[in-house]
């Protein structure tokens, strides 16, 4: 690999000529320390501002339940595709179209004991003594 360019050029060392700025050693307008604060103002600016704890927990749970849903309802749309399918007698394996056929069904099963779950857990706290 080859380098190109003069070597004078680059800076070896930055971390020194901004200590020596914070030391008073060199002028507030020396053209590396201003492009370091650029650099450091640029990446603040990128930086989201913190959102409440509370707020993220709540997205990400909906997002979860968001995402499970989805996968539900997909599972049973390709199941009843495969059925309809198998029903107009077009290349689809029996085989595959019960397993697509159970993992809808179970999906559903789990879907609906988690829900279970929840409305259980939610009169249990909201029955509890403060």
């Amino acid at each position: 690999m080859s380098y190109t360019g003069q070597i004078e050029q680059i800076n070896y060392n930055p971390i020194s000529e901004y200590n020596n700025f914070l030391k008073g050693q060199i002028p507030q307008n020396s053209r590396n320390i201003d492009d370091f604060t650029k650099m450091l103002d640029d990446e603040i600016a990128k930086q989201e501002k913190p959102k409440d704890e509370n707020g993220n927990i709540l997205k990400s749970i909906g997002d979860a339940f968001s995402n499970g849903l989805k996968s539900v309802n997909q599972d049973k749309i390709a199941a009843e595709r495969l059925q309809l399918d198998f029903a107009m007698g077009k290349d689809v394996s029996a085989h595959d179209m019960m397993i697509a056929a159970e993992k809808a069904n179970l999906s559903m099963q789990m879907a609906l004991q988690i829900r279970n779950r929840l409305q259980s857990a939610y009169r249990e706290i909201t029955n509890m003594a403060l």
